[in-house]
């Protein structure tokens, strides 16, 4: 229970990242929730570069996750490699108002709230992207 409380408080605030960058370096993480159901604990890092009010992510994940078969509803081992790259941006930048087709760099793009950016987020989501 208290790895799990950790991992939902896993993240830095945006005035932690210092000029030059940092690195995120994390193993074994096992405990997703409920939507994903990890094999092999996910391992890889996170390599963060301010540039202004956004950042600049780059970023590798390996591990394994058990995904059900549509046809035979059978379990099997899905593995995941993937590397990432992308800007996030603050929440508030988001022009909800204004209705507009997204663009391809609107895609790769992600948010984060209250100068804070969690790396359980982003974990899950570029793992749940991943799959097939």
């Amino acid at each position: 229970m208290e790895k799990e409380k950790n991992l939902k408080q896993w993240g830095i605030s945006l005035e932690d990242i210092p000029p030059e960058g940092i690195t995120i370096e994390f193993s074994d993480i096992q405990d997703l929730g409920k939507e994903i159901k990890v094999k092999e604990g996910f391992s890889g890092y996170f390599k963060l570069k301010k540039l202004g009010t956004e950042v600049k992510l780059k970023g590798f994940l390996k591990g394994s996750v058990f995904l059900e078969c549509d046809r035979c509803l059978s379990p099997f081992e899905y593995k995941i490699e993937h590397e990432f790259d992308f800007n996030i941006k603050p929440s508030a930048s988001l022009n909800l108002e204004e209705e507009r087709e997204l663009t391809e760099e609107d895609m790769e793009v992600s948010f984060y709230e209250d100068a804070w950016i969690s790396f359980l987020d982003l974990l899950k989501e570029e793992i749940l992207l991943s799959l097939p």
